[in-house]
């Protein structure tokens, strides 16, 4: 299914996606050049908690590697995603981010969306703004009505379990809300 999107939508995706892409690969390469570092120090001066430290860092940069491959993939694959494969996407997660000084004062929270595919992948939206979430609700609206709009531990675990299946398996126990369900969205 092709469904052309229109250009405020494909300026919001690129717009996300490209500051994600960015703060992964940012993540990725201050890991490696630590990791770097650490192993040839560790090596040069023999300290063996040096060397753990390079391991471990690199460790944490394969782990944002195999935990993110959305994030990896830019607005190209998510726009062609979404415009021809919308009905692949199965899960919208709703969260919100918190940011707090001394874990007592709210200074500000940020809406957040997240989408997630048959095939395991994922990416999230940040909605601060009335008009970005004109736009990610328009885009849900018409994109991945199907898709379930939600969180539980429950949810997240069927999830994990079978991606491919996670529709089904909501269903068989009762847990889905398909986004055609809600009509204020």
């Amino acid at each position: 299914m092709f469904r052309e999107m229109t250009s405020d939508h494909k300026r919001f995706i690129e717009k996300n996606c490209s500051k994600i892409q960015i703060e992964t690969y940012l993540a990725l390469f201050v890991l490696g050049a630590l990791a770097l570092f650490l192993l040839i120090f560790g090596i040069i001066i023999p300290f063996a908690l040096l060397i753990a430290l390079g391991l471990g860092a690199a460790l944490g940069g394969y782990l944002i590697i195999k935990k993110s491959p959305g994030e990896l993939k830019g607005s190209e694959f998510w726009i062609k995603q979404i415009e021809e494969k919308g009905d692949e996407i199965v899960w919208v997660k709703p969260f919100k981010t918190k940011h707090t000084l001394g874990l007592v004062i709210t200074l500000f929270e940020e809406n957040h969306f997240q989408i997630f595919t048959k095939e395991g992948y994922r990416i999230h939206f940040k909605c601060d703004n009335d008009k970005q979430k004109v736009l990610f609700f328009d885009l849900i609206k018409t994109y991945f009505k199907e898709a379930h709009l939600g969180f539980s531990h429950d949810i997240e675990a069927l999830y994990k379990l079978d991606k491919e299946r996670f529709i089904e398996n909501l269903k068989k126990k009762s847990l889905y809300t398909p986004l055609s369900s809600f009509k204020n969205l």
